[in-house]
C-alpha cells in the first residue's frame, strides 16, 4: 500500500543513487542506475531475500539476524528487485580538480 509500490506498479521505470558517504570512499562520489523495478511478494524470494539482507546488515550475529528477518517477514511487506540498465558515475573530487586546473588557467591568461 505504500506510494512507492503504487508508483512503481504503474510505471516500473526508477533510478537508484548510492552515495559514497560513510564509506570508505569519502564524500562526492555516487553512482547512479536508471532500470526497470518489479514488486516481488512470493514466499521464496521473502524466503531467501530476507536472510540475506539480515546477514548482509548484521554480519557476525546470527541469532540477531534470525531475528531481524522474522521481523521483515510481515504480512504485506514486498521486495523491489530492480533490473539494472544504465549506470551514471559521478566523482565530485575530480569536477573540484578540474575546476581549479581551469580557474588557475584562467587566472594565468589574465594576468
Amino acid at each position: 500500500g505504500r506510494a512507492r509500490v503504487r508508483a512503481v506498479t504503474r510505471d516500473p521505470r526508477v533510478s537508484v543513487c548510492v552515495s559514497s558517504m560513510g564509506t570508505p570512499l569519502g564524500e562526492l562520489k555516487t553512482v547512479t542506475y536508471k532500470g526497470m523495478c518489479t514488486v516481488l511478494d512470493d514466499a521464496d524470494t521473502k524466503a531467501w531475500y530476507y536472510p540475506a539482507l539480515a546477514a548482509a546488515l548484521i554480519p557476525g550475529d546470527e541469532t540477531f539476524q534470525q531475528g531481524f528477518a522474522r521481523f521483515l517477514d510481515s504480512p504485506d511487506r514486498v521486495v523491489l528487485r530492480v533490473d539494472p540498465g544504465q549506470r551514471i558515475d559521478y566523482d565530485g573530487v575530480k569536477m573540484v580538480n578540474a575546476t581549479a586546473a581551469w580557474i588557475a588557467e584562467e587566472r594565468s591568461h589574465a594576468e
